[in-house]
């Protein structure tokens, strides 16, 4: 493991003697407290992971009860077929219908045409 000399800031291996380049002598103490230094930023990053790991949770339910709740793009595409299948009828019935009473029309002027 790498130490940092307390002196100069340098990384040194815990089991030197002294910093290289500031000559300064590693102690037992300097030691000690990086390997305690060492030990507290594990468990630090250790609960930052675990608060991470509620977090992205917490997210992924959040998504997976608004996704339930909304409509998918696919049941609104059909609606909207369906809406527009539902007036092309009501067109074509209207058409047929005035057709119809064209002809009914067309008919009688015929029938007036023909009487003396």
């Amino acid at each position: 493991m790498l130490i940092s000399c307390p002196e100069c800031k340098q990384r040194v291996s815990e089991q030197a003697t002294s910093c290289p380049k500031c000559g300064r002598p590693v102690s037992d103490e300097d030691r000690e407290t990086a390997k305690a230094e060492a030990e507290a930023t594990a468990r630090t990053a250790k609960g930052c992971g675990i608060g991470c790991l509620v977090i992205v949770i917490i997210f992924l339910i959040i998504a997976a009860i608004t996704e339930s709740k909304t409509p998918h793009n696919t049941d609104i595409e059909l609606e909207a077929q369906q809406s527009i299948q539902r007036d092309k009828e009501r067109k074509a019935k209207d058409i047929h219908d005035f057709q119809v009473e064209i002809e009914k029309q067309r008919i009688l002027e015929q029938e007036g045409k023909g009487r003396p």
